[in-house]
C-alpha cells in the first residue's frame, strides 16, 4: 500500500481523492490475497495478470526468510532515489540479517539510482518504460564482485 500511496500523493489529488483511490487498491489487494475476483475499479484493473505474482509476494515474510538464511552471503542494495523501496526498508533487511548472526551481510547504497538501479534525478517510476535507460555500471560491478566472491551453495 505504501508503494501505491506515494505516487498518489504526487499525482495532485486531493487528500480525499487519494484516500478513496488507496481504499480501492486496498480492496483489490484483499481480493488478490484470498484469490477472489477483483473488484470493478481502475485500481484493481492495474493488477490484472499479476495476481498470482502479487499473491505469492504478499504471502512471503521477507524478514523471516532472511533470518533463516544463516551465514549465507546477503547483498542488500538500495537506490538513493528509489520511490518504491525506502531506505528504512533496506535498513530492516540489513538489520534482520545481522540480528540473525549473519556475518556475510553486505549493505550497498547508490545515490542517484532508482529502483531499477539506473541513473535518475527523481526516481520517478514513469521513466521505467524508457528502453534506453541502462543499469548503472558501478552497481553491476559490485553485484559481479558479490556473486563471484560468494561460496557455492551445497546441492
Amino acid at each position: 500500500l505504501e508503494q501505491v500511496a506515494l505516487p498518489l500523493a504526487r499525482a495532485g489529488l486531493t487528500a480525499a481523492e487519494a484516500a478513496a483511490a488507496l481504499d480501492r487498491h486496498r480492496a483489490a489487494f484483499a481480493a488478490i490475497r484470498i484469490g477472489a475476483p477483483l473488484p470493478d475499479s481502475p485500481e484493481a484493473r492495474e493488477w490484472l495478470g499479476g495476481e498470482r505474482w502479487l499473491r505469492s509476494h504478499m504471502a512471503r515474510d521477507v524478514l523471516a526468510t532472511i533470518a533463516a538464511l544463516g551465514p549465507r552471503p546477503l547483498l542488500v542494495a538500495q537506490g538513493g532515489v528509489d520511490q518504491q523501496v525506502r531506505p528504512v526498508d533496506a535498513d530492516a533487511l540489513v538489520a534482520a540479517g545481522r540480528a540473525a548472526g549473519n556475518p556475510a551481510v553486505v549493505d550497498r547504497r547508490y545515490p542517484g539510482l532508482d529502483h531499477l538501479f539506473a541513473a535518475s534525478a527523481t526516481g520517478d517510476p514513469a521513466a521505467y518504460a524508457d528502453a534506453g535507460r541502462l543499469v548503472d555500471p558501478t552497481f553491476l560491478a559490485d553485484l559481479a564482485v558479490f556473486v563471484a566472491s560468494a561460496p557455492a551453495l551445497p546441492r
